[in-house]
This record gives structure tokens, C-alpha cells and sequence, in this order.
């Protein structure tokens, strides 16, 4: 298994923890690849398809969270409430003691990962646990205010 894919507006798939050349174009003779069907795409890879607008339950409590932004298909996978898988999303500063993104490491949008970021205080969960950097464990309460402010923060400077 190669990992998910989102089905992107233009019919292409795009990985959710990629780098900016996973992406496929989507045409298996046709055919319509259902929500969580594992279908095989360019050169023998295999993943699970995630089409429409999310959040999507993969396995009773896992759930994959839409986060566009670093990258147009990226996605964050949510377990059990408790621990959130960012890839380069989000991690933890340890010399600001906080909850950070990185415009350096953002490959498609960052207002649009803003946005992302300001839909992830809707969730709960105590861990998170990037693809690279820090990772941290935080009470619920403390993650959905740092997140809140992470997310105005970064408003802020795509408006600059």
C-alpha cells in the first residue's frame, strides 16, 4: 500500500503526505473508484481513495481530516481523538514552546493552509505527531487554543 489519495476537482489524484510529484492522473479504464477502495495507479502503486470533501472514517478510529495547504491533497490522520499524524502540517517549536507551521515548507497555499489549520480546532486531540519535526503531547484544551492562535497568526501573514 502506497498510502491515500484524494481525488482532486480536476479528476487527478493527489497523496495526502506527498511531495508535490505524487501526483496521478486518475482513469482506470473508466471506471469509478468508491470511497475507501483500494485501486492500483502509475507503475503497480496502490492506495485508498478519498473523493468528496472529507473527513473520512477509515477504520473505527481513524480518521483522515482534509488539510490543504502544504500541499493541494494533503491530509492529517486523526486516532482514537487523541493522536493527530500531521506530516509537515504542523509541529511543535520547542524553542517558542508552541505549535508551529512552516511558510518555508508550504508547497501550495499558505492562506489555504491557514484555513486548514483553523478547521483542525474543531477536533480533539492530545499528541501531535509530524512526519518532521518536534513532536508534542499537550492537553486537549491547550491544543485547540494553540491551534486557534497558530491559525489567526497565520491569517496575519498571508494578508502581508
Amino acid at each position: 500500500m502506497t498510502g491515500w489519495m484524494r481525488r482532486l476537482g480536476s479528476g487527478q489524484l493527489a497523496a495526502c503526505c506527498p511531495r508535490e510529484e505524487n501526483t496521478f492522473t486518475f482513469d482506470p479504464q473508466g471506471a469509478e473508484a468508491q470511497v475507501g477502495e483500494v485501486v492500483v495507479i502509475a507503475e503497480g502503486k496502490r492506495v485508498v481513495v478519498l473523493d468528496g470533501e472529507g473527513p473520512w472514517q477509515l477504520a473505527p478510529g481513524f480518521l483522515a481530516i482534509p488539510t490543504p495547504g502544504h500541499t493541494e491533497g494533503h491530509c492529517v490522520l486523526l486516532y482514537q481523538e487523541r493522536f493527530l499524524f500531521t506530516g509537515d502540517h504542523l509541529d511543535w517549536d520547542r524553542d517558542a514552546r508552541q505549535l508551529s507551521a512552516s511558510e518555508d515548507y508550504c508547497w501550495y497555499s499558505w492562506p489555504q493552509q491557514a484555513e486548514s489549520m483553523e478547521r483542525l480546532a474543531a477536533y480533539r486531540f492530545e499528541w501531535v505527531l509530524p512526519g518532521h519535526g518536534q513532536r508534542v503531547h499537550l492537553p486537549a484544551t491547550e491544543t485547540r487554543q494553540q491551534i486557534g492562535r497558530l491559525a489567526e497568526s497565520m491569517r496575519e501573514r498571508s494578508q502581508v
